[in-house]
């Protein structure tokens, strides 16, 4: 199952998936993967933080200023160990666990960036994930993914949040019992 969760730049998605992340581990549903949280210096972003849900890490992701040989997408420049962790992240995902990528961006159109990793993990059918996928890129990111069924949540739409929590909460709990009698047998 595929959820994506849209709508435009700093529109609220990373904020709410910070404070739901917390709430499924309180559900003790086990999630992986990462957030990008803005790194602020006086009040001016400079760039994101790959935030890794699991373990609650926070380390440099994306700079408005890097060096020569990083990844560098528009005035963005990737960090290349944390773009590498990112990628670990999304291959190394357990089945049994909800990952969660913060954000798939332009770069992933193109083919870079972390779509190498997504492409591998989004052809397991029993991987349950949410990808936040800015508004602007949703169709290009639809035709990317032709084969695979979607499920999408616009953060503007006052239903959304309540309707991804539900279909989140109703995954992690089928996976629960999958573990529980997987463990029993």
């Amino acid at each position: 199952m595929t959820l994506i969760l849209t709508g435009p730049v700093h529109s609220g998605k990373t904020s709410f998936l910070r404070k739901f992340v917390s709430e499924l581990k309180d559900q003790e549903i086990r999630v992986d993967g990462y957030l990008s949280l803005a790194a602020l210096q006086n009040g001016e972003i400079l760039g994101y933080d790959l935030f890794d849900v699991k373990e609650g890490k926070v380390s440099p992701f994306i700079r408005k200023e890097g060096a020569m040989n990083w990844e560098k997408f528009g005035p963005h420049f990737f960090v290349p160990e944390a773009l590498k962790e990112a990628k670990r992240k999304i291959l190394h995902c357990r089945e049994d666990n909800f990952l969660i990528v913060d954000e798939v961006g332009p770069l992933e159109i193109l083919g870079r960036g972390v779509w190498p990793a997504l492409q591998v993990v989004l052809s397991k059918p029993s991987l349950c994930c949410l990808l936040v996928v800015r508004r602007g890129i949703l169709e290009d990111f639809r035709n990317l993914l032709k084969a695979v069924p979607l499920k999408i949540f616009d953060i503007e739409n006052p239903s959304a949040c309540g309707l991804l929590r539900k279909e989140i909460q109703k995954a992690g709990r089928a996976k629960k019992r999958k573990v529980h009698a997987r463990s029993r047998s």
